[in-house]
């Protein structure tokens, strides 16, 4: 059987829900008897990059138990491999259940091209890597790692086009393209690829794959597995890499604040997914985008009741007011009682407590808005992949299957570490699909 005819039976077996692998708190992050990876951004108290470390201006614990680096290397600047960024996209689409129209959609579609363009924007225009993704079904590429820019906005307009190629049960055009080149090892035009091309294709590929097979164990919500998949695909690849996730809040955990019964395994898939990034070398960054549901808009209304005969305002929002519609939906309620005894039976926006910092702070990454501006958080992207140390150390106890915690303290006044939380302990092969060849 092909390897084209094996990855859509995948994605059919996905669509249909019948096909249950391997759970996606299971997936390792630890390998088998290696030393412990960990790269360490280092500023002073100034927020300017330390260019001097030493060992002994840090001291490391594994589980609590005292650890000695066994390399402390500074990488600075130009780099020999170019910092990998992937942008994914959480595509919007018709979703009967949520109610969402086609104008929505639309609306969505072209918020997100117009946040990826100001994203762009930020970078050189030369130096780094960038491939587009999309959450839709499983894990869709539309566009292999590339520094040309107008590969990457084309992509990116594909990447959220509402409904493009359905549920993808077959591969779309630039996945058909990256499984020629991991089954022949050459490029379109036939030239062979070298190691470190090969091995980004590779693990595109596998990513794919094991996206569609964590969707169908149906662990956490679809874009938390996409999301795992990424970020375990990600571990054979050298160097800084960073996921920048344009999503909702609400669709990228899938829990709500009244929906209390899916918080505890949303935080076991990101305990997981934090744990595969430690290992991976991988930062995840969250782009925010406004979650506009009726729920939010009924807070909104809500909070107008508080503000007795002094006109409808909103606390904390820009213009303070609520607008007329708002207005008309509140003067259908007699009192705030009977409002807020409506509104609590809503499906509100807020996430779960913690999950969404946990996934960005403890990957060394952080989320901010489409109302921000962009420049200040990419320039501190820019710098997190260009001046860094990458350390190792051999852990006291390998593969226990549990989660081990890294604390890195520092002994030289002025310096701020940031770095990985810890890693879960399990042998590589444990869980790990790859590439159905």
């Amino acid at each position: 059987m092909s390897n084209f005819v094996c990855k859509t039976a995948i994605f059919a077996a996905t669509v249909l829900a019948v096909t249950v692998m391997h759970p996606l708190t299971a997936q390792s992050s630890q390998p088998a008897g290696g030393e412990v990876l960990l790269d360490m951004i280092v500023h002073d108290s100034g927020n300017k990059p330390v260019l001097d470390l030493r060992p002994a201006d840090l001291s490391i614990t594994d589980n609590g138990q005292p650890v000695t680096f066994s390399q402390l290397r500074l990488v600075n600047g130009v780099q020999q491999d170019q910092p990998l960024v992937t942008l994914l996209f959480n595509r919007p689409g018709f979703t009967p259940l949520r109610g969402s129209e086609e104008a929505d959609a639309q609306q969505i579609s072209g918020r997100l091209r117009d946040l990826a363009s100001r994203f762009l924007k930020q970078f050189p225009e030369s130096g780094y890597q960038f491939s587009a993704m999309s959450v839709w079904g499983r894990l869709q590429l539309q566009q292999e790692y590339t520094s040309e820019r107008k590969a990457i906005a084309a992509a990116v307009a594909a990447a959220v086009e509402p409904g493009q190629y359905g549920l993808a049960i077959q591969m779309n055009p630039a996945e058909q393209r990256i499984d020629k080149m991991v089954q022949s090892g050459k490029d379109e035009a036939g030239t062979p690829l070298g190691p470190r091309a090969l091995s980004l294709v590779d693990a595109q590929d596998a990513a794919i794959v094991n996206s569609a097979r964590l969707a169908g164990e149906k662990h956490g919500t679809m874009g938390l597995a996409c999301l795992m998949a990424l970020v375990q695909a990600q571990r054979s690849v050298a160097g800084r890499k960073a996921i920048v996730y344009f999503t909702t809040v609400s669709d990228l955990t899938g829990v709500t604040a009244t929906s209390e019964g899916n918080s505890d395994e949303v935080r076991e898939a990101i305990k997981s997914i934090v744990g595969a990034a430690n290992r991976a070398g991988v930062s995840i960054y969250v782009v925010r985008l406004n979650d506009r549901d009726e729920a939010r808009e009924m807070s909104n209304i809500a909070n107008s009741f508080d503000i007795a005969n002094s006109g409808p305002t909103i606390p904390g929002s820009k213009s303070g007011r609520i607008d007329s519609k708002q207005q008309a939906r509140a003067a259908q309620f007699s009192s705030t009682s009977e409002f807020k005894m409506l509104s609590s039976s809503q499906s509100m926006s807020a996430p779960v407590a913690g999950s969404l910092d946990s996934l960005v702070r403890d990957t060394e990454g952080y989320s901010f808005s489409e109302n921000e501006s962009f420049t200040p958080p990419v320039k501190q992207i820019i710098s997190d992949l260009t001046t860094y140390y990458e350390s190792s150390y051999v852990p006291p106890s390998a593969n226990d299957n549990k989660f081990h915690a890294i604390e890195v303290k520092t002994l030289r006044a002025g310096l701020r570490v940031r770095t990985r939380s810890g890693y879960l302990a399990v042998p590589l092969d444990t869980g790990t699909a790859g590439s159905a060849k």
